[in-house]
């Protein structure tokens, strides 16, 4: 744990005692007492905001460029915006990192947890403010977007695997109430944006190598000059278009996807390797207004049986912004949008690794149609109010074609929908500064793999479950700091109804039902700056207390859940702390992260838990340029410590195999060559 360890890298900070600062801070490198990770984490926040502040003095006049976000939809600095939002750079998604997922630059970003499950059939654990923990696979209760086209289907699935983060320019990731304005999300949004073509065609070549194992990626990715979209898969018209104040754009989408699962009916055959490839299969083509596509196939399995899934989804939406310049600005959007999902859904006796015998076979839509408004109004020196709305009715069918004397007709369909309101206010004590506050709802329904099965064995959809509605209200601060730096923090809370919860899970079906009440109190801290000497450092903090405020019962045999129980899947506290150290004359940079998570538990009942765990890596990277050409390396090491820990916890698993193990000691290196021409 190289970062925030001695006593050189601990300011003296007026009104704190720095000797009791560096006794904690090496009681928390033991990891044996909460009492060590409270005060550890207390020494690296106020070290690290101590540190930026110390810089100078509070009236100098900041020299940073804003950064501007589009979460509202329209470009601002994030320093406007009544909400928590951070965005992760290029730099930042590239360095040093192999820039396959999202859990490698994401874990910077309080609020948000984003784990590696190490199986690709999976995808990533991502949460938002407690919100998303609890999915198998894919990702629910986080809305993903790439480009402005939906990663996240109208059910409120998606999947993260489909993001470039080699050609991305900036991850933006968005949390509370305002999240909400992008429809059936409720935790958050993670947008993820490519980045535009350079001035000059550019090419390059990458090698890396982890554990032993050579990965080569050979990726060539030729750039023409001068255009104004991005590079990659998903080019945008050059510049230009209406009048300036109006804009109307028609994102077009379509998808086809084959994603994991299991059959509803049939018995269970004796274990022994099958043959069927598991994982999801993505064909998606965005089209803004004409983009190519990324392929790929291989059926999915499930424990009780085979599942044959075909998916296509797409959709259209339109938006139109009105800009009122003037003393007092006002900027109002107005937006429709209308996605839809057609499944077709076979299901068959898993006959000794072969499909057996047809037990299930259903034609499954869902569509989802929706208006939103939003404006913002700087309706005072210092002073700005933002608020919107979004109508959201989102229908589910199901069509039967597996009818038989022992098999009843089960099709039908249910159809929910909620108008969202959502406000804020922003106060500008100081130009570098800003106090936010905001309120608004949220609302979350059922995916298809959470409508798939019913209580009991059952057969049919469970078109009983219900949405669930939550009311979010948050305050924060914001500040710029000089040298690039930053400085945020934020507190919410958020009351849910109906949150969704897991109900079974035996043989590969899980069940879910609706608990009555649940409460997240958080609190949100990230800071990051330069330090001098070529040091720069960045620290994330999230303490979350995620509970079920009612009491209820839940599994086969029902088991008593009482009130107070912690939300499983969600860890209560989470750390991210990094120190770098750049050499500008030669290209070459050292670095230290260290990663700790509170305890995690896996179930509703709160019966079994993940213990909480801190491990440290170790990175350094150099860059040269040479004409034309750009060359650079790196290598880490990941758990330095070779701790042994559950990254991850399948929520509610019916045998109690609750836990999936995270890698020990990893290290991994590579090279790039680039050339412009």
């Amino acid at each position: 744990m190289p970062a925030f360890t001695g006593q050189d890298h601990i300011p003296r900070i007026a009104g704190l005692d720095h000797d009791y600062l560096v006794r904690q801070m090496r009681g928390f490198k033991t990891g044996r007492t909460r009492a060590g990770l409270r005060a550890g984490v207390a020494a690296l926040s106020l070290g690290a905001a101590g540190a930026f502040a110390q810089q100078a003095p509070a009236a100098a006049e900041p020299r940073v460029a804003d950064v501007v976000v589009t979460a509202t939809r329209v470009p601002q600095r994030s320093l406007d915006i009544p909400a928590a939002i951070d965005s992760v750079d290029a730099a930042t998604l590239r360095e040093d990192r192999p820039q396959v997922n999202l859990s490698e630059a994401l874990g910077r970003v309080p609020g948000v947890s984003v784990q590696n499950r190490q199986n690709y059939a999976q995808d990533l654990q991502v949460s938002s403010r407690g919100f998303g923990g609890r999915a198998t696979f894919g990702v629910r209760g986080v809305r993903l977007i790439a480009d402005g086209v939906p990663a996240t289907m109208p059910d409120g699935q998606g999947q993260a695997a489909t993001f470039d983060l080699a050609t991305a320019d900036r991850i933006e990731v968005l949390r509370g109430p305002f999240a909400s304005l992008y429809g059936n999300s409720s935790g958050g949004v993670i947008q993820v944006f490519t980045a535009d073509g350079p001035a000059e065609p550019e090419a390059d070549v990458s090698l890396v190598a982890a554990r032993g194992r050579q990965a080569h990626r050979g990726r060539e990715r030729p750039r023409p000059a001068g255009l104004a979209g991005p590079a990659g898969p998903h080019p945008r018209p050059v510049r230009g278009g209406p009048a300036p104040g109006r804009r109307v754009r028609v994102p077009l989408r379509h998808a086809q996807e084959r994603p994991p699962g299991a059959a509803r009916r049939g018995p269970r055959p004796a274990a022994r390797p099958r043959r069927f490839p598991a994982g999801p299969d993505l064909r998606r083509h965005a089209l803004r207004p004409s983009v190519p596509g990324a392929d790929g196939r291989h059926p999915p399995q499930g424990s009780g049986g085979v599942v044959d899934l075909d998916r296509r989804y797409g959709g259209a939406g339109v938006r139109w912004t009105r800009t009122v310049p003037g003393e007092r600005p006002f900027v109002f959007s107005l937006g429709a949008e209308r996605d839809a999902l057609d499944e077709r859904r076979r299901g068959y006796v898993n006959d000794f690794g072969t499909a057996g015998a047809l037990r299930r076979d259903e034609d499954d839509t869902v569509a989802s149609t929706d208006a939103y408004a939003q404006g913002e109004w700087r309706f005072a020196p210092g002073w700005s109010a933002s608020a919107g709305a979004r109508h959201s009715r989102v229908a589910f069918e199901s069509r039967d074609r597996y009818v038989t004397a022992a098999n009843p007709d089960d099709s039908g369909g249910v159809a929910y929908s909620r108008t969202v309101p959502v406000a804020g206010l922003v106060f500008e004590p100081d130009p570098g500064w800003r106090l936010y506050a905001n309120a608004g709802g949220g609302f979350e329904t059922p995916t298809f793999a959470e409508l798939a099965y019913r209580p009991g064995g059952a057969t049919g959809l469970n078109f009983a479950l219900q949405r669930a509605r939550s009311r979010h209200a948050e305050i924060g601060a914001k500040a710029r700091l000089p040298e690039g730096g930053r400085l945020t923090a934020a507190l919410f809370r958020i009351d849910t109804r109906d949150e969704i919860v897991t109900d079974t899970s035996v043989g590969g079906r899980t069940t879910f039902k609706n608990a009555s009440r649940t409460r997240r109190d958080g609190f949100e801290l990230a800071a990051d700056g330069r330090l001098g000497g070529g040091l720069e450092a960045s620290v994330a903090y999230t303490w979350l207390d995620a509970r079920f405020t009612e009491g209820f019962t839940s599994g086969t045999p029902p088991v008593p859940v009482p009130a107070g129980s912690r939300l499983p899947g969600v860890p209560g506290s989470m750390l991210y702390a990094e120190l770098v150290w750049r050499h500008a004359a030669s290209g070459f940079h050292a670095g230290a992260e260290l990663r700790a998570s509170g305890k995690v538990r896996v179930n509703d009942a709160n019966t079994d838990a993940a213990p909480g765990y801190g491990v440290a890596s170790l990175r350094a990277g150099l860059e040269r340029r040479f004409g034309s050409w750009r060359f650079s390396a790196f290598a880490r090491v990941d758990n330095v410590g070779d701790h042994a820990y559950a990254g991850s916890v399948i929520v509610a698993e019916s045998r109690g195999r609750y836990f999936e193990p995270a890698p020990g000691r990893s290290w991994m290196a590579g090279a790039t060559a680039a050339a412009s021409f």
